[in-house]
């Protein structure tokens, strides 16, 4: 009976010591786990994230809103002042002066003249009466919506003119009417010297430089534009508004409101964002940031209008260049880009990794070039193919208006 009872001790002995032996192994292997997520919250200013955000109140201001919301509430976006955000000494802005988390700068477009000339979208039209817009007059509320292509000014005529009831019976349709107008270079430059969006902040012209260096004619600037909807005027009605999405190309985005209000619900790395944003806010958000919207009533027959830009930069550019490599060899996005926009594309890539990588280096990029891994199939296509070597707006689609 004591040898049983020895070696019923030296087996619980033995388990225990096998016990402890799987914890240590356990232990040692979730160390470099724990290291690692230690790194990575340190690296990336969580903390930081934390402070800022527990003392600020969730939004309360859905009663405001045409449809309603199911998803959880969320909490006020951090607020800059522009002067800060151009300081390079400030350390604190950093994150935000490096597009790594949503913000809101305050009081951009107080002295625009679009606050007023845009507020019916009448002043833009007399300028690009036949510019080709993609407009939904049945709300992008929706993933199934359907999208019409009109000249500018008769979307804007049917945009303003009195709502007509429709069939309701999928209920696929929101009131709220939208319209979105891809403004090309030339448009823009005309935009800009009618004196309507200046005092134009240098934060927002983050473009210019690389485009001139590798994107050398008109014709190339234009057909990225519209492929990659570079830059939108966006008007909407009370009720207006996107679906859930997050941008397709990975890449970042500054939006000024111009005219009227604009409900934002953002969420980015777990934190989600929430404010009815008034004229003259600029939100921006970096890449892989859900984000839906709706636009706010503010007084009869007045619209909502928004002017944003889309940013490449060095917390994005990796991530935004593979998803344009994808677009050239294999038609990822279906956006269609030409043979010749790829060519281009290859000299953007490199200049990107050139300003944007920490060591400053050109020698390693996440850019193949576009021909040694595009199949001929898919190069002949690029280079002959009619629907690559034009765009939607270019009257191959039908367009309403005159």
């Amino acid at each position: 009976m004591l040898r049983l009872v020895r070696k019923r001790s030296e087996t619980v002995k033995l388990c225990d010591t096998q016990s402890q032996r799987n914890m240590k192994t356990a232990i040692l292997g979730a160390l470099p786990v724990v290291i690692g997520i230690l790194y990575y919250l340190n690296n990336n200013n969580d903390n930081d994230h934390v402070v800022q955000i527990k003392d600020v109140e969730y939004f309360k201001g859905r009663d405001e809103l045409v449809h309603p919301i199911s998803a959880p509430l969320g909490i006020s976006f951090p607020r800059i002042e522009l002067k800060d955000l151009e300081d390079l000494n400030n350390k604190y802005m950093e994150d935000f002066r490096l597009g790594r988390r949503p913000f809101v700068v305050s009081s951009v477009s107080d002295e625009w003249k679009a606050r007023q000339t845009w507020s019916d979208g009448k002043d833009i039209v007399k300028r690009f009466p036949r510019a080709v817009v993609d407009y939904f007059p049945y709300n992008m509320l929706a993933q199934d919506n359907s999208l019409y292509l009109f000249r500018f000014r008769t979307a804007i005529q049917d945009l303003l003119s009195k709502y007509t009831r429709r069939d309701q019976s999928k209920n696929r349709f929101h009131p709220g009417k939208y319209l979105h107008w891809q403004i090309v270079p030339n448009q823009w430059r005309e935009i800009r010297s009618s004196g309507h969006v200046s005092p134009f902040p240098k934060w927002l012209k983050q473009d210019g430089w690389w485009m001139n260096k590798c994107l050398k004619t008109e014709e190339l600037k234009d057909e990225y534009h519209i492929k990659t909807h570079w830059r939108v005027a966006l008007i909407g009605t009370p009720g207006a508004g996107m679906f859930n999405h997050t941008d397709s190309l990975r890449s970042s985005s500054w939006h000024v409101h111009v005219s009227g209000r604009k409900w934002w619900y953002v969420c980015h790395r777990g934190i989600c964002y929430e404010e009815i944003l008034e004229e003259g806010d600029v939100l921006y958000y970096p890449r892989e940031t859900h984000h839906q919207t709706q636009c706010v009533p503010l007084e009869p027959k007045r619209t909502t209008v928004t002017l944003t830009g889309t940013v490449v930069n060095a917390y994005n550019y990796r991530e935004f260049s593979s998803m344009l490599h994808g677009e050239c060899v294999r038609d990822q996005m279906r956006y269609k880009f030409s043979a010749a926009l790829c060519d281009a594309l290859d000299d953007c890539a490199a200049l990107w990794h050139e300003t944007f990588s920490q060591d400053g280096s050109s020698s390693r990029t996440v850019w193949i070039p576009w021909r040694e891994a595009a199949t001929r199939a898919m190069i002949h296509k690029k280079e002959t193919d009619d629907w690559y070597l034009g765009n939607n707006y270019d009257g191959r689609n039908p367009i309403s208006g005159k």
